[in-house]
């Protein structure tokens, strides 16, 4: 449109601090680590000490700081909402970086059975695709894992203006009238789920048309911020002859449309026993 024109958001880079505007109005800073497979997406950030009223003077300072905890949230979706402001780069603290296998917790709910349970991923590096498995609570050392956030921009928000020790849940903060009750915008899932990503949503969409007799459920996502897309695809047939046979399908399906099929993840107790 003549006289439009769309503000552009760069893309985060390592050391990058973002201000975060806060529901009451204060600050909180958060810096960029790393990025995340796309299977995860968004990336790692240190939570920086302290909630403000103005801007710090001595931002450079602020970094040096021993981090509260970390997130994973996609940093482009903030810059583009006008939720958060890049104001520098800097350079990370010695050994704040991390080594080549992180791990992560995320809180999910299944569709068939409707229970909670928490995420593990294990990234072995940058590049791979992650493990991932789940628990009904987490351990003292899982809680102080990096929580990746799937929902609206005010669980993040809650938590820096809740907690200096660790990221809280969506349903922790629901529980404390943090967030607004029924807001919830993760991934249903499936006993199975299948993901497959692809370079738009025009192919995204095209793929999972195809695949409409491999899945119960077929979604289609983009996180804000992301440059891909990605379908997930929802089943109920986790035996390993079935999987393995689902995994082949999907991955033709995948190809045909200049995508990757990028792995799946079993959901345990999702099913009874005999499937």
């Amino acid at each position: 449109m003549a006289g439009t024109r769309q503000r552009r958001v760069p893309t985060l880079r390592s050391g990058d601090l973002l201000e975060v505007l806060l529901r009451d109005g204060r600050l909180a800073y958060i810096q960029y680590v790393f990025p995340l497979p796309p299977s995860i997406g968004g990336g790692v950030f240190r939570v920086l000490p302290g909630r403000y009223g103005t801007r710090p003077d001595d931002l450079a300072a602020l970094v040096q700081y021993p981090e509260e905890y970390r997130v994973v949230w996609v940093g482009e979706a903030l810059l583009e909402q006008d939720l958060a402001t890049l104001v520098g780069t800097f350079p990370l603290p010695i050994g704040s970086a991390g080594g080549d296998e992180q791990e992560y917790r995320a809180y999910n709910r299944s569709a068939t059975t409707g229970k909670a349970h928490w995420t593990i991923y294990n990234q072995p590096g940058t590049d791979a695709s992650p493990s991932v498995f789940h628990v009904p609570e987490l351990t003292a050392e899982q809680r102080r894992l990096p929580m990746v956030f799937f929902g609206p921009p005010d669980y993040l928000q809650a938590t820096l203006e809740h907690s200096v020790d660790g990221a809280l849940s969506p349903e922790e903060l629901s529980q404390r009238g943090l967030v607004k009750q029924g807001r919830n915008s993760l991934i249903p899932e499936f006993p199975v789920n299948h993901f497959l990503i692809f370079p738009n949503e025009k192919r995204a969409q095209a793929a999972a048309d195809d695949a409409h007799e491999l899945g119960e459920q077929r979604l289609v996502i983009r996180p804000p911020g992301a440059k891909q897309w990605l379908l997930v695809v929802g089943t109920s047939r986790p035996e390993e002859a079935q999987l393995r046979d689902d995994a082949r399908a999907l991955g033709r399906v995948a190809r045909k449309h200049r995508g990757v099929y990028d792995g799946h993840e079993i959901i345990p107790g999702s099913v009874g026993p005999g499937g």
